[in-house]
Parts: structure tokens; C-alpha cells; sequence
């Protein structure tokens, strides 16, 4: 009798783990890739010294707040009198010029992009809205954003110098989106368009400089193609693929993983690659719910998002170090699940999902509080049986 309340106890209880761990990995990395966290956003400080004015400050202040409202981007005002934060006072030492006002747009992971500003009232201004357009559009991010939601991701290729190298990178990127397109029905939730792939020229590349150093372009890396893998709200899958990178594999390799099914045993800064600075309006929102039959700032969504990432690994470092490359196509199993097979019903996505995911979270919750109460009576039972056992 022991023996099988010891059994039983056991098998309730990885059945309620494995149930947990199914729950939570629900969605693919493409699917939270739409989600913001706030390790995803930047900072742009502007810097208030002798060379600029309150009035200059308080104008920053007004016309950053509106512009950025729908940015993963923060503004704040830095009194360089009164700030005590050693890594702030390095980025205005570094950068700053004798009476011009300075702003630094700093990337999550800590790396500055310095602008000069104006100092006249006149234009200052102007100047200011210069900055923050360049800080959250240019005309490839629109067009990134426009693809990225139609289909689950972009294959973003820049150009170097030599025509010959140009031409072999595109060989092996188009051969990579080949494959995929051939397997993408057999993820496993199958995506309606293959890849995209947009292509910066050589001669446009001056125009494209946050977009790239955002993504880790480097001024050595000026005359060489690179290429990078984005999904999502702009994020990047890995990191900048340069040099023995540009081959087809690797690139084949990145987009397995923005499909693949967000596993519990995925590191997690391969799940939430790092992100453009992007503005991402209710417009943006509404396209994904549409094509994606899902709300990624749903509370209730994003809550069981969070959920996943604390459960995946991770490891220190910055995304995109030599561990990717590791991977083999069949590191990631892609398998076609009955679920994903089902057309949603002919009413308002955002309603459905909303509705939907909120009784899938109750659902969950009880069945999980049923194992919980279930597993402590039978614990309960097995303490007293061996008690009776023992004083026998």
C-alpha cells in the first residue's frame, strides 16, 4: 500500500510539472519577439550645462515627451551640476564639444550614439526634431517594420564595396530563405509568407547609421557586406553576421530559431534579441494582431510571456556571442501541431485573443491548483500510512 501511494505520489507530481511546462511554452520566438519589456528600451539623455538654457531644456523636454510617446525609447534631462552617476558624467565627457549642446542615444547594453544640437532657440528646435526622427524612423526601419509583420522575419543584407563579395552573400542569404520558405508549413505554427529580404545599399548606408549601430555595426565593418536576421518588434536573432558568418547555414540556423516553438531549455537572449530603437504605434499593433491572430501587450499575454522567459535559461554576456553558432539544423525540433493546423473564426482577432487568453490563464490556473491539492492529500495520506507502519 506504501509502495503505491509513493508511485502515485510521484507520477502526480511530474504530471503537474510537465503540465506546467507545456503551459508555458505555448508560444514561438517569433510570437514574443512582438512583445516590449523594459530591458528593450533606450535612453536618450540631453545634457543640461552652462551652454544651454532652462527654456532650452524645458523645449527639449516637451517636444521628446510627444515624439517618443510610442517609442521604445526614453528621454530624460541630465543636470550635469547635480547628476552623481559616474557612467553618465563618462558619456558627456566623452562626447561632449564646447558650446554645443549634447544629446547620447544609449543602447541597452550600454553603447552611446552622440548628436550636437543647436544652441540658438531658433534652431534648436529643428535641430532637436532632427534628432529624434533620425533616433526612431529612417526609410529602411519603415520598411522593416512594414515586412517584419507579415512575415516572421527579415533578412536585412548591407553592401560593401566589392560587387563579387555582394553578389556571393546575397547567393548564400536567397539560398537560406530558400530552404526555409520549403519547411516553413512544417513549424510549428505554420507562417503564410517566407521571409523578406531588404537590401541597403552602399550609397545609402550614410542614412541608415542608428539602424546599424543598433544593431552592432562597427565603422571597421564600413566597405564589407554584413547581413542580419530580424523578427518581431525589430529584433535581431543572434548578431551582426560578418566575414565566415555569411553563409547560408548560419543564416538558415537563425531563422530556425524565430520559428521554432519557444522552449523552456532556449537561453533566453536568443528568445528576446536586442531591438532597434522603433516607433511602434496601435497601428503596428493592430497589423500583428491580424496576421499573427494574437495581442503580444495583452496584460495577460504578456504576463505568461514573462513567465517563460524567467523560466529559460540564461547566461551572462551579450546576444550574439559564439554559442549560436553551435547549433546544427537539427539542434531545434519542428514539429506541426494539430492546434496551429486551425483557422481562427471569422470575428475581431483582438477580441477572440483577449477573451481567449484569459481563459486559457483561469484554465491553467485551476487545473494547476487541482494537481497542488491533489498531490498534498496524497502526501498527507503517505505520512500517515508510515506512521501507521512504523508504530506496528
Amino acid at each position: 500500500m506504501i509502495k503505491k501511494s509513493i508511485v502515485l505520489f510521484f507520477a502526480l507530481l511530474l504530471a503537474g510539472i510537465t503540465l506546467q511546462t507545456a503551459s508555458a511554452c505555448r508560444y514561438t520566438v517569433c510570437e514574443i519577439g512582438y512583445a516590449e519589456f523594459r530591458i528593450d528600451h533606450y535612453r536618450l539623455l540631453f545634457f543640461k550645462d552652462t551652454d544651454v538654457s532652462d527654456a532650452l531644456a524645458k523645449s527639449f523636454q516637451r517636444t521628446a515627451h510627444g515624439a517618443l510617446l510610442d517609442a521604445n525609447v526614453k528621454s530624460e534631462i541630465i543636470d550635469v551640476n547635480q547628476s552623481r552617476t559616474d557612467t553618465v558624467i563618462t558619456y558627456y565627457n566623452t562626447y561632449k564639444k564646447a558650446h554645443t549642446p549634447l544629446a547620447v542615444l544609449i543602447a541597452p547594453d550600454g553603447r552611446a550614439f552622440p548628436f550636437e544640437l543647436e544652441r540658438e532657440m531658433s534652431e534648436f528646435n529643428e535641430s532637436v526634431w532632427d534628432l529624434l526622427e533620425d533616433v526612431v524612423f529612417s526609410p529602411v526601419r519603415r520598411q522593416i517594420k512594414d515586412e517584419i509583420i507579415k512575415s516572421f522575419a527579415v533578412v536585412l543584407f548591407v553592401e560593401g564595396e566589392n560587387a563579387t563579395a555582394n553578389a556571393s552573400v546575397l547567393n548564400e542569404i536567397k539560398g537560406a530563405m530558400e530552404d526555409i520558405a520549403e519547411m516553413q508549413n512544417s513549424m510549428p505554427k505554420p507562417f503564410e509568407n517566407p521571409p523578406q529580404l531588404i537590401i541597403i545599399p552602399k550609397d545609402q548606408i550614410i542614412n541608415e547609421q542608428v539602424l546599424l549601430w543598433s544593431l552592432g555595426w562597427k565603422n571597421d565593418q564600413e566597405g564589407t557586406p554584413v547581413a542580419a536576421v530580424l523578427y518581431g518588434r525589430g529584433r535581431m536573432m543572434g548578431r551582426l553576421l560578418s566575414g565566415q558568418l555569411l553563409k547560408k547555414e548560419y543564416i538558415y540556423n537563425l531563422m530556425t530559431i524565430v520559428g521554432a516553438d519557444c522552449e523552456c531549455g532556449l537561453d533566453r537572449t536568443w528568445i528576446l534579441g536586442s531591438m532597434m530603437p522603433l516607433r511602434w504605434n496601435r497601428k503596428d499593433r493592430k497589423e500583428v494582431v491580424n496576421w499573427h491572430h494574437f495581442d503580444a501587450e495583452n496584460p495577460t499575454v504578456k504576463a505568461e510571456m514573462s513567465q517563460i522567459l524567467s523560466i529559460s535559461p540564461g547566461r551572462a554576456g551579450r546576444v550574439g556571442t559564439n554559442t549560436l553558432y553551435g547549433y546544427t539544423e537539427g539542434a531545434i525540433k519542428i514539429i506541426k501541431s494539430y492546434e496551429s493546423t486551425q483557422k481562427p473564426a471569422a470575428v475581431s482577432p483582438v477580441h477572440i485573443e483577449e477573451e481567449t487568453s484569459t481563459w486559457d490563464a483561469l484554465l491553467s490556473t485551476r487545473i494547476y491548483w487541482i494537481f497542488a491539492i491533489i498531490i498534498g492529500i496524497n502526501f498527507v495520506v503517505l505520512l500517515i500510512l508510515i506512521r501507521r507502519k512504523r508504530k506496528q
